[in-house]
């Protein structure tokens, strides 16, 4: 059965049942050209009966018909132009709006007969009548009328009327053979994590290949493109929270520039010199779809709009590379959010989809920290079904600084109840503090692991991945102003969380209008934590396994731990799972500095049966919370 996953443009969560198949391909010809008003797009269900309807040729291809008036039909459906009038467009309406053509071959065409209504549309709209004078505009017939007025990007009737007869003069050719044509097309399909196929796109033949490359599904409510190999794999999402210039898109190119270039052991990269690989990761591959240096200027619509924030994260990696960093981003961007999106294959062979995303600024007050309720819930749904927050704070500054960590704390909490609200549930998904800019670590010659600190904390304590990072966190009084803010928002309280340090670039990096402007030298990039950032992600997202180890005594050897996926949301009220809460319990104390009671209790007796049975007799009576209010 297809995994469910989300768009990266709105956040709204898909099925492969609902998921929109974008058709135009096969009417353009051409995987760059594209209608400018006009929409045929196909659910699985009514692209699947098509094909029930083709006679096979070769090589997994079929033959189909599609003919005028099942085109407008479909064109005319809730899932294109959503208007049923659309459907009674005539062969006579599209010639006399394009201009005089010869379509005497089908001028005296008959209506298609009861059997050709392949997607049970109803009855076939009358076929035109003979030739005639092309009609002024103020006498379109009423089908023409809804079509012309379904024109969304312009308010200039003569642009609209261009673009329309671009879209229609396609549409004359097409049809200009007796009211019907034919495809020669095969579905694509691509196997899931549990081996079943899953149908991600169809090729044409001869001359047109639609593949996970260029993938042709797109969403039902916003109408972009879903990346490729949705639905084969889980689809996690982690969504960054921060105040503008917390540094959160420069902690997503840095992210995205360490998948790309230095998480696998067979990758190597100047900037990433000092870095380990994660040898649990076989394979990674970034989905946004990389621009082409030349488009069709037909390539408009929605479409184009994702193109333009693909081209800017591409932009920004290779300035990355360099050193220089992205300009600095306003507040009302739009909600289509800055992300980056990965296929990435385990140690297992299992596949994961992962998503990084920043959460648009307008849909917070950077003062008060309010949230826009109604937009975050319409339009920013990722921020509130994602798997762990990233919480960015810029230290560095001085003056509002405590005005934005309280504001952006007071936005966190409140997401974070949306988020539990939405699933009916008070339980809140782990977190993780980011201090970015972090001059303290870029001076550093050498960087101390963040596991290692004094020997002054627990034995649970120390089997935190970040152990020394949170002690050294807590020791900055700048630092530690944020933890102290945490005790006074009880839905931030209540979730998992650590904290880490994070240097994007290793330094102040300018901006390429420093650099113009003020004569700023920018330096080769060196990064300090971005790979730990990265581990931590991976972890607690179920992609990569929890590695790391508990120790009873100083001197005991210790209960290690290096296969430990973890498989759900973790929600620190949440008791660790029954048949497995050993290892569940043990994750949550390597990933987070406040690990649940129960979890420290059931790690603590480890290795004594009568220990570990009064841990988990007591975990299991009435009352027994996995952490204290």
């Amino acid at each position: 059965m297809p995994y469910d996953y989300y768009c990266t443009n709105c956040g709204r969560k898909i099925t492969q049942d609902e998921v929109l198949f974008d058709m135009q391909y096969l009417l353009t010809k051409s995987k760059d050209k594209k209608f400018n008003i006009l929409k045929f797009r196909m659910r699985l269900a009514e692209l699947e009966e098509w094909f029930k309807t083709g006679f096979p040729t070769e090589d997994g291809f079929k033959k189909l018909k599609l003919t005028f008036v099942q085109f407008f039909r479909i064109v005319s459906n809730f899932n294109n132009l959503n208007d049923p009038a659309i459907a009674g467009v005539t062969l006579e309406d599209v010639r006399n709006y394009v201009g005089t053509i010869d379509f005497d071959s089908f001028a005296e065409a008959a209506p298609a007969p009861e059997e050709d209504d392949i997607f049970g549309l109803g009855p076939a709209a009358p076929q035109p009548e003979p030739e005639m004078p092309a009609q002024p505009e103020e006498h379109l017939s009423e089908a023409m009328l809804a079509l012309q007025r379904k024109d969304e990007s312009n308010k200039d009737m003569g642009m609209t009327r261009a673009m329309l007869s671009a879209d229609l003069e396609i549409v004359k050719n097409l049809f200009a053979n007796g009211g019907c044509c034919e495809f020669q097309v095969a579905m694509l399909s691509e196997k899931d994590n549990e081996g079943a196929q899953i149908v991600t796109g169809y090729r044409a033949w001869p001359n047109l290949f639609i593949d996970a490359a260029a993938e042709p599904r797109v969403c039902p409510k916003c109408g972009y493109p879903v990346f490729a190999h949705a639905g084969t794999a889980k689809h996690h999402r982690v969504v960054f929270f921060g105040p503008q210039s917390a540094g959160k898109t420069s902690l997503l190119l840095a992210l995205t520039h360490y998948a790309c270039n230095a998480m696998l052991e067979n990758f190597s990269s100047e900037i990433w010199g000092g870095t380990e690989p994660i040898r649990s990761i076989k394979t990674v591959e970034l989905l946004n779809r990389k621009p082409q240096r030349s488009r069709s200027a037909e390539t408009g619509g929605a479409s184009s709009d994702l193109e333009k924030r693909n081209r800017s994260l591409y932009s920004d990696l290779e300035l990355y590379e360099k050193g220089i960093a992205p300009e600095k981003t306003g507040a009302n961007l739009g909600v289509n959010a800055y992300n980056a999106t990965f296929r990435i294959q385990d140690a297992r062979g299992r596949f994961h989809l992962l998503t990084l995303t920043d959460l648009p600024g307008e849909l917070i007050d950077e003062d008060t920290g309010a949230i826009n309720t109604a937009d975050m819930v319409d339009k920013f749904p990722t921020a509130l079904s994602c798997d762990a927050y990233v919480i960015c704070f810029d230290t560095s500054k001085k003056g509002k600084e405590q005005v934005q960590i309280n504001a952006t704390l007071q936005s966190a909490d409140a997401v974070q109840k949306l988020h539990a609200d939405g699933r009916r549930s008070d339980a809140h998904i782990p977190l993780i503090v980011v201090y970015t800019k972090c001059s303290d670590i870029e001076q550093q010659s050498l960087l101390q692991d963040p596991a290692a600190g004094s020997m002054r904390g627990t034995m649970i304590q120390q089997a935190h991945m970040f152990y020394g990072e949170c002690e050294r966190i807590r020791e900055n009084p700048a630092y530690a102003f944020v933890l102290r803010q945490f005790d006074n928002y009880q839905n931030l309280k209540d979730s998992f969380k650590t904290g880490i340090r994070c240097s994007a670039y290793g330094y102040n990096a300018p901006t390429r209008a420093d650099i113009e402007q003020y004569g700023r030298e920018a330096s080769v990039s060196r990064p300090h934590y971005v790979d730990q950032l990265m581990k931590w992600i991976l972890m607690v997202c179920g992609c990569a396994p929890v590695r790391g180890r508990y120790k009873a005594t100083f001197n005991s050897v210790g209960w290690e731990e290096a296969e430990n996926y973890i498989t759900r949301l973790q929600f620190r009220k949440d008791k660790p799972l029954r048949n497995d809460d050993l290892r569940e319990a043990l994750a949550r104390v390597i990933l987070f500095e406040n690990p649940g009671d129960v979890d420290v209790a059931l790690v603590q007796a480890h290795g004594n049966k009568a220990a570990l049975t009064a841990a988990r007799v007591h975990a299991m009576l009435p009352g027994s919370r996995n952490h204290k209010e």
